[in-house]
């Protein structure tokens, strides 16, 4: 059996959520969420939960690499100049100034020669040309 009813409780309050574009707080842009009680039931907020900004985050800045034959002094046996950059203005070119990294690929230097191989008939092969001979003629 359950017990007795218990009281009603409080009623709930309504909130309005309202959303503005770029708060002052946002260098970048961004929105503000703002939290307010509808005391009255007019559809308007009338007290302040609060407010929460959200904001974009800044640019990114893109990289570009170059490839290009290491010198003879840095590579002695040929290799790759690789140099890494930022893209400060987007135009995807190494414009003036330093190159932020830049680094060599390098070959190594060629093994030396192997022995030459020794030549070896097996007895296999020598049934087959004896049965090739016999065959043709």
């Amino acid at each position: 059996n359950d017990g007795a009813t218990g009281t009603d409780g409080s009623d709930g309050r309504s909130v309005v959520v309202s959303v503005n574009a770029d708060p002052i707080e946002c260098a970048n842009g961004g929105i503000e969420i703002v939290l307010e009680y509808d005391e009255d039931g007019d559809g308007n907020g009338d007290t302040s939960i609060g407010s929460y900004a959200i904001c974009n985050g800044a640019d990114g800045i893109g990289l570009i690499i170059r490839k290009s034959v290491s010198d003879v002094a840095d590579c002695p046996n040929g290799g790759t100049l690789v140099e890494i950059d930022n893209d400060d203005n987007g135009n995807g070119l190494f414009d003036d100034g330093p190159i932020a990294v830049s680094f060599d690929v390098c070959d190594g230097a060629d093994g030396s020669n192997g022995s030459d191989g020794s030549y070896t008939c097996s007895l296999l092969k020598i049934f087959i040309f004896i049965l090739i001979i016999y065959i043709i003629g």
